[in-house]
């Protein structure tokens, strides 16, 4: 187990079960990042500034593809365009998971996460 997996192990344990989830009894975490998903865009946003107010640094994780520049100009969209993968990319943070932090760091995550009240 590495340094990154062994800080991803508290931070499964405050939010919900793996069958809440929906992960299969063989998926292991990747332990390169933790992501949550919020309700929408605003709480996502909401939370994010809700963390940084806390002393942590969290991040919106997923451009759609066909909304990065690459995507603009040399990508193909249905017709309708893809409101799944935006709906997607419009929830999801991600909390910070190296390898360097400490006890107390994953402690004030845990806790400013648990804090924040969805809208």
């Amino acid at each position: 187990m590495t340094a990154t997996d062994q800080t991803a192990i508290p931070f499964n344990r405050p939010y919900v079960s793996r069958d809440e989830l929906g992960y299969p009894d063989d998926c292991q975490h990747p332990a390169h990042l933790y992501h949550l998903f919020l309700p929408d865009l605003e709480n996502r946003q909401s939370f994010i500034a809700h963390l940084a107010e806390r002393g942590v640094c969290a991040a919106f994780h997923y451009q759609p593809l066909h909304a990065a520049p690459a995507g603009v100009l040399h990508g193909r969209i249905a017709p309708g365009g893809c409101p799944l993968t935006e709906q997607v990319a419009d929830r999801l943070v991600r909390l910070p998971l190296f390898a360097n932090l400490d006890e107390g760091d994953v402690t004030r995550v845990i806790k400013a996460t648990r804090a924040y009240e969805v809208s």
